[in-house]
């Protein structure tokens, strides 16, 4: 029987650490670092700033309404400081779709016009990771991974789905999942 591991997110690495920026990021091993990006070759293209902790997560229902963490920090001259998910296919790359939106040229009158948008499985603060892997509709079966960075903790978090199994697979699964309990929940009161 496989071992349950509890998911990991950027918010309780902010907890574990304070929550005052002049604290610094407890920094992990360099060989431990160096081991991750070399499993994960990608990560560079996609983060900036420094790295000094790395995890790998398995993932549990509860990603799917994690919104990304985002704090102000300075007195003087605010900065915000926000966290970054990103939906990544095999090879790591970022998940993209086109959505054709159609609207009205002016107003109620005119003809209708076509306008082709880009859709990116990038997670801001002000969305969840659910409601990305949503707009990316079909395109969604090619996540495979997810990855945060957060430059608070300035930690890497890479969440794996199952092995062979997509985002849209796993949400799939796990909306089964929940009705069975539900309806042994059901039948439990009768």
């Amino acid at each position: 029987m496989p071992k349950e591991v509890k998911m990991l997110t950027q918010k309780e690495l902010s907890k574990r650490q304070g929550v005052y920026i002049d604290v610094s990021p407890d920094p992990m091993a360099s060989t431990k670092i160096r081991a991750f990006m070399e499993e994960f070759p990608w990560v560079r293209k996609h983060v900036g700033g420094s790295i000094v902790q790395t995890y790998v997560s398995g993932v549990e229902s509860s990603l799917l309404n994690y919104s990304p963490e985002q704090i102000n920090v300075g007195l003087l001259e605010p900065q915000r400081i926000s966290e970054r998910i990103l939906l990544l296919n095999g090879e790591g790359e970022v998940v993209t779709t086109e959505a054709e939106k159609k609207r009205k040229k002016f107003f109620f009158f005119g003809p209708l016009v076509s306008k082709v948008k880009k859709i990116s499985g990038v997670v801001f603060y002000d969305s969840s990771v659910g409601s990305v892997a949503n707009r990316l509709g079909e395109k969604a079966d090619s996540v495979r991974s997810l990855l945060s960075y957060y430059g608070y903790t300035k930690a890497i978090i890479i969440y794996k789905l199952p092995q062979g199994v997509s985002l849209k697979q796993w949400i799939e699964r796990e909306v089964e999942l929940e009705k069975a309990k539900l309806q042994s929940e059901i039948a439990a009161t009768k």
